[in-house]
């Protein structure tokens, strides 16, 4: 099946943050989960933005991160013109996570 966008799951992390830190090896879970082995489904591609507590990020700002760790879904449609950028505010876990994207998915 062909869907009409391509679409990015995206965590902005800083390394000085504990709860990022506790985060971390779900979403490296998550991560090899989506990319190596193509769950879900193969438009999806997890991405990872570190943030520096001392360097502004244009791609963090732009995504109004305000604080961390945030994860986003971003939909990019095929005409290239388009994105839709979804918060995912549930658990942080690798099944809500998940479940999440698929929420997003279901309504493109």
């Amino acid at each position: 099946m062909k869907y009409p966008a391509n679409i990015q799951i995206v965590l902005y992390h800083a390394t000085w943050c504990p709860h990022c830190v506790k985060f971390m090896p779900v979403w490296h879970k998550l991560e090899e989960l989506i990319n190596k082995n193509k769950i879900v489904i193969e438009c999806v591609k997890v991405i990872t933005k570190e943030a520096s507590a001392t360097v502004e990020d244009k791609f963090i700002n732009e995504m109004s991160v305000d604080g961390y760790p945030t994860i986003k879904i971003i939909l990019n449609k095929n005409d290239k013109k388009n994105k839709t950028v979804h918060e995912y505010n549930g658990k942080r876990d690798i099944s809500s996570i998940l479940y999440g994207l698929l929420d997003v998915i279901e309504k493109i």
